[in-house]
């Protein structure tokens, strides 16, 4: 009887701790890596496919990216662009893909294409910042199933520099803080 009830335990708990041990796998073994070639400023998107404001990163114009790999056998990876758009009265957005690509290890490539950057930044709804954000999905393998969602907001010079600078302020005051409450802050 007792026998019976340690086995059914084993079982179970052998049950709950695979699925668990399979996702810390898989989430930690992610080799591919985004990385900006355009100095970005860190801050906060809004994505109205969500709905909600996600961290990301803000650039002036088209910028340029490459990706990064960890391991030496994988030669090149999967990225898809997409545009999330608010949907005029209704309270709601939509993404539509404008790129998807195969691009090789350490290959620059820029976000938009230049047609659709030009066309955008001609009627101006490239700056549509508030309304419009980037998703820059990079894969991890051939699967299409283990990506990295990397979100990108296009802002306007004068809005970049605006935005820089008041980067560069939260940075010295956090800087000032970290200092005046020094072993305190961890």
């Amino acid at each position: 009887m007792h026998l019976k009830r340690y086995i059914a335990a084993a079982l179970t708990a052998l049950l709950f701790s695979l699925p668990a041990y399979a996702a810390e796998n898989a989430a930690g073994s992610y080799t591919v890596d985004l990385a900006c070639e355009s100095e970005p400023v860190e801050g906060k998107v809004n994505d109205p496919v969500s709905g909600k404001t996600v961290r990301g990163k803000i650039f002036s114009g088209n910028p340029s990216f490459h990706v990064e790999c960890a391991s030496s056998s994988k030669q090149a990876a999967d990225i898809i662009v997409y545009s999330n758009t608010y949907v005029e009265g209704e309270d709601k957005g939509v993404r539509n893909r404008l790129m998807k690509k195969k691009v090789r290890i350490n290959e620059s490539f820029r976000l938009l294409p230049e047609e659709i950057y030009e066309a955008g930044e001609e009627d101006g709804s490239l700056y549509d910042f508030l309304n419009q954000c980037f998703v820059l999905r990079v894969y991890e393998d051939e699967s299409d199933t283990v990506y990295k969602d990397y979100y990108i907001g296009i802002v306007d010079d004068n809005m970049f520099s605006e935005m820089s600078v008041q980067q560069a302020e939260r940075a010295a005051a956090e800087k000032e803080r970290a200092a005046r409450l020094g072993p305190a802050l961890r």
